[in-house]
Protein backbone atom coordinates (compact mmCIF):
# COMPACT_ATOMS: atom_id res chain seq x y z
CA UNK A 1 0.00 0.00 0.00
CA UNK A 2 1.19 3.47 -0.80
CA UNK A 3 1.79 5.79 2.10
CA UNK A 4 -0.83 8.45 2.75
CA UNK A 5 0.26 11.94 1.75
CA UNK A 6 1.70 14.03 4.56
CA UNK A 7 -0.82 16.37 6.17
CA UNK A 8 0.05 20.02 5.59
CA UNK A 9 -1.54 22.48 8.03
CA UNK A 10 -3.61 25.22 6.48
CA UNK A 11 -1.31 27.98 7.67
CA UNK A 12 1.62 26.28 5.95
CA UNK A 13 -0.43 25.82 2.77
CA UNK A 14 -1.17 29.55 2.86
CA UNK A 15 2.51 30.41 3.38
CA UNK A 16 3.47 28.20 0.44
CA UNK A 17 0.77 29.70 -1.82
CA UNK A 18 1.87 33.22 -0.90
CA UNK A 19 5.63 32.70 -1.18
CA UNK A 20 6.29 29.88 -3.66
CA UNK A 21 5.55 29.47 -7.37
CA UNK A 22 2.09 28.01 -7.92
CA UNK A 23 -0.88 28.28 -10.24
CA UNK A 24 -3.89 30.50 -9.67
CA UNK A 25 -5.99 27.34 -9.33
CA UNK A 26 -3.75 26.04 -6.51
CA UNK A 27 -3.87 29.39 -4.73
CA UNK A 28 -7.64 29.57 -5.19
CA UNK A 29 -7.99 26.12 -3.59
CA UNK A 30 -6.07 27.29 -0.52
CA UNK A 31 -8.16 30.49 -0.47
CA UNK A 32 -11.36 28.43 -0.37
CA UNK A 33 -10.04 26.46 2.61
CA UNK A 34 -9.01 29.68 4.36
CA UNK A 35 -12.44 31.26 3.82
CA UNK A 36 -14.08 28.16 5.21
CA UNK A 37 -11.76 28.21 8.23
CA UNK A 38 -12.47 31.91 8.81
CA UNK A 39 -16.22 31.28 8.86
CA UNK A 40 -15.69 28.44 11.33
CA UNK A 41 -13.53 30.53 13.65
CA UNK A 42 -16.06 33.38 13.69
CA UNK A 43 -18.83 30.89 14.47
CA UNK A 44 -16.79 29.34 17.31
CA UNK A 45 -16.03 32.79 18.77
CA UNK A 46 -19.71 33.73 18.70
CA UNK A 47 -20.71 30.39 20.25
CA UNK A 48 -18.16 30.76 23.09
CA UNK A 49 -19.32 34.33 23.73
CA UNK A 50 -22.92 33.17 23.95
CA UNK A 51 -22.08 30.23 26.18
CA UNK A 52 -20.06 32.46 28.56
CA UNK A 53 -23.23 34.44 29.29
CA UNK A 54 -25.27 31.43 30.26
CA UNK A 55 -26.57 31.65 33.86
CA UNK A 56 -26.04 27.90 34.11
CA UNK A 57 -22.28 28.25 33.64
CA UNK A 58 -20.06 28.74 36.66
CA UNK A 59 -17.97 31.88 36.87
CA UNK A 60 -14.81 29.91 36.20
CA UNK A 61 -16.41 28.26 33.17
CA UNK A 62 -17.70 31.60 31.90
CA UNK A 63 -14.21 33.13 32.18
CA UNK A 64 -12.75 30.14 30.36
CA UNK A 65 -15.35 30.44 27.57
CA UNK A 66 -14.73 34.17 27.19
CA UNK A 67 -10.99 33.51 27.01
CA UNK A 68 -11.63 30.89 24.34
CA UNK A 69 -13.78 33.36 22.43
CA UNK A 70 -10.91 35.85 22.46
CA UNK A 71 -8.52 33.19 21.18
CA UNK A 72 -10.95 32.30 18.40
CA UNK A 73 -11.23 35.99 17.47
CA UNK A 74 -7.46 36.30 17.37
CA UNK A 75 -7.22 33.27 15.08
CA UNK A 76 -10.09 34.66 13.00
CA UNK A 77 -8.28 38.00 12.63
CA UNK A 78 -5.15 36.21 11.48
CA UNK A 79 -7.16 34.07 9.08
CA UNK A 80 -8.95 37.15 7.78
CA UNK A 81 -5.57 38.72 6.96
CA UNK A 82 -4.56 35.46 5.27
CA UNK A 83 -7.75 35.45 3.20
CA UNK A 84 -7.09 39.03 2.08
CA UNK A 85 -3.53 38.17 1.08
CA UNK A 86 -4.63 35.03 -0.76
CA UNK A 87 -7.26 36.93 -2.72
CA UNK A 88 -4.58 39.35 -3.89
CA UNK A 89 -2.32 36.43 -4.72
CA UNK A 90 -5.02 34.73 -6.80
CA UNK A 91 -5.62 37.98 -8.70
CA UNK A 92 -1.88 38.41 -9.27
CA UNK A 93 -1.43 34.84 -10.52
CA UNK A 94 -4.54 35.04 -12.73
CA UNK A 95 -3.25 38.22 -14.36
CA UNK A 96 0.19 36.67 -14.90
CA UNK A 97 -1.37 33.59 -16.49
CA UNK A 98 -3.52 35.74 -18.79
CA UNK A 99 -0.46 37.71 -19.83
CA UNK A 100 1.48 34.50 -20.49
CA UNK A 101 -1.41 33.08 -22.54
CA UNK A 102 -1.64 36.36 -24.47
CA UNK A 103 2.10 36.27 -25.18
CA UNK A 104 1.78 32.72 -26.54
CA UNK A 105 -1.20 33.70 -28.70
CA UNK A 106 0.64 36.81 -29.91
CA UNK A 107 3.72 34.79 -30.86
CA UNK A 108 1.57 32.25 -32.71
CA UNK A 109 -0.29 35.01 -34.57
CA UNK A 110 2.99 36.68 -35.58
CA UNK A 111 4.46 33.36 -36.75
CA UNK A 112 1.35 32.65 -38.83
CA UNK A 113 1.39 36.20 -40.20
CA UNK A 114 5.04 35.96 -41.21
CA UNK A 115 4.46 32.62 -42.93
CA UNK A 116 1.53 34.08 -44.86
CA UNK A 117 3.54 37.20 -45.72
CA UNK A 118 6.26 34.98 -47.19
CA UNK A 119 3.62 33.11 -49.22
CA UNK A 120 2.19 36.39 -50.51
CA UNK A 121 5.64 37.72 -51.40
CA UNK A 122 6.43 34.50 -53.25
CA UNK A 123 3.09 33.77 -54.93
CA UNK A 124 1.14 36.99 -55.43
CA UNK A 125 3.35 38.60 -58.13
CA UNK A 126 3.13 35.42 -60.19
CA UNK A 127 -0.65 35.22 -59.65
CA UNK A 128 -0.99 38.83 -60.90
CA UNK A 129 1.24 38.00 -63.85
CA UNK A 130 -0.73 34.87 -64.78
CA UNK A 131 -4.15 36.52 -64.42
CA UNK A 132 -3.00 39.60 -66.30
CA UNK A 133 -1.75 37.44 -69.16
CA UNK A 134 -5.08 35.59 -69.11
CA UNK A 135 -7.06 38.84 -69.26
CA UNK A 136 -4.87 40.12 -72.10
CA UNK A 137 -5.53 36.95 -74.05
CA UNK A 138 -9.29 37.15 -73.36
CA UNK A 139 -9.46 40.76 -74.53
CA UNK A 140 -7.48 39.96 -77.68
CA UNK A 141 -9.53 36.82 -78.39
CA UNK A 142 -12.83 38.67 -77.87
CA UNK A 143 -11.74 41.34 -80.35
CA UNK A 144 -10.64 38.75 -82.90
CA UNK A 145 -13.87 36.74 -82.55
CA UNK A 146 -15.97 39.89 -82.84
CA UNK A 147 -14.15 40.85 -86.04
CA UNK A 148 -15.38 37.63 -87.69
CA UNK A 149 -18.82 37.68 -85.99
CA UNK A 150 -18.15 34.73 -83.66
CA UNK A 151 -20.67 35.20 -80.84
CA UNK A 152 -19.35 32.88 -78.13
CA UNK A 153 -15.97 33.76 -76.65
CA UNK A 154 -13.27 31.70 -74.95
CA UNK A 155 -14.18 32.89 -71.44
CA UNK A 156 -17.83 31.86 -71.79
CA UNK A 157 -16.83 28.44 -73.09
CA UNK A 158 -14.15 27.93 -70.45
CA UNK A 159 -16.40 29.01 -67.58
CA UNK A 160 -19.44 27.21 -69.04
CA UNK A 161 -21.65 30.29 -68.84
CA UNK A 162 -23.95 31.94 -71.39
CA UNK A 163 -22.20 33.69 -74.26
CA UNK A 164 -23.82 37.01 -73.35
CA UNK A 165 -22.69 36.65 -69.70
CA UNK A 166 -26.19 37.01 -68.24
CA UNK A 167 -28.38 34.72 -66.17
CA UNK A 168 -32.09 34.46 -66.88
CA UNK A 169 -34.05 35.56 -63.82
CA UNK A 170 -37.81 35.11 -64.08
CA UNK A 171 -39.44 35.19 -67.49
CA UNK A 172 -37.69 38.12 -69.13
CA UNK A 173 -35.00 39.75 -66.95
CA UNK A 174 -31.38 38.80 -67.44
CA UNK A 175 -28.89 39.68 -64.68
CA UNK A 176 -25.37 40.50 -65.92
CA UNK A 177 -22.60 38.15 -64.79
CA UNK A 178 -19.15 39.31 -63.74
CA UNK A 179 -16.33 38.67 -66.15
CA UNK A 180 -12.75 37.79 -65.27
CA UNK A 181 -11.53 41.24 -66.29
CA UNK A 182 -14.01 42.77 -63.82
CA UNK A 183 -11.65 41.77 -61.00
CA UNK A 184 -9.51 44.49 -59.44
CA UNK A 185 -6.16 43.05 -58.39
CA UNK A 186 -3.80 45.42 -56.58
CA UNK A 187 -0.32 45.76 -58.00
CA UNK A 188 2.10 43.66 -55.90
CA UNK A 189 4.45 46.51 -54.97
CA UNK A 190 2.88 49.59 -56.45
CA UNK A 191 -0.18 51.79 -56.28
CA UNK A 192 -3.18 51.05 -58.43
CA UNK A 193 -4.70 47.96 -59.93
CA UNK A 194 -3.16 45.48 -62.33
CA UNK A 195 -5.71 46.44 -64.96
CA UNK A 196 -8.76 48.59 -65.53
CA UNK A 197 -11.46 47.44 -67.92
CA UNK A 198 -12.79 48.34 -70.47
CA UNK A 199 -10.05 50.98 -70.99
CA UNK A 200 -6.92 48.87 -71.39
CA UNK A 201 -3.37 49.29 -72.56
CA UNK A 202 -0.27 47.28 -71.70
CA UNK A 203 2.89 48.27 -69.89
CA UNK A 204 5.81 46.27 -68.58
CA UNK A 205 7.36 46.45 -65.14
CA UNK A 206 9.89 44.34 -63.23
CA UNK A 207 8.62 42.56 -60.11
CA UNK A 208 10.65 40.10 -58.04
CA UNK A 209 12.68 39.02 -61.02
CA UNK A 210 9.57 38.49 -63.18
CA UNK A 211 8.84 40.53 -66.26
CA UNK A 212 5.16 41.23 -65.72
CA UNK A 213 2.67 42.65 -68.18
CA UNK A 214 -0.04 44.73 -66.52
CA UNK A 215 -3.13 46.31 -68.02
CA UNK A 216 -3.34 49.87 -66.74
CA UNK A 217 -4.90 53.18 -67.60
CA UNK A 218 -3.19 54.74 -70.59
CA UNK A 219 -0.96 57.70 -69.95
CA UNK A 220 -2.74 61.01 -70.62
CA UNK A 221 -1.95 62.52 -73.97
CA UNK A 222 0.48 65.37 -73.86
Amino acid sequence: MSAAPDFVPLDQQAIDALSKPCSSADAAAVLALAEEALAGLNAQAAASDQASLSPLASHAKAVQLRREAGEYRFEADRMDATVTALRSRVDELTLAEKRAAFAIAEAAAIAERDELAADIARDYPRIVYELTRLVQRIVASDARCASVYVREGAEAIGRKVPAEFADLLGSSFRAPMQRIQDMQLPMPHAHGFAWYYPTVTTSAYSMDGLKLKALVHPEPAE
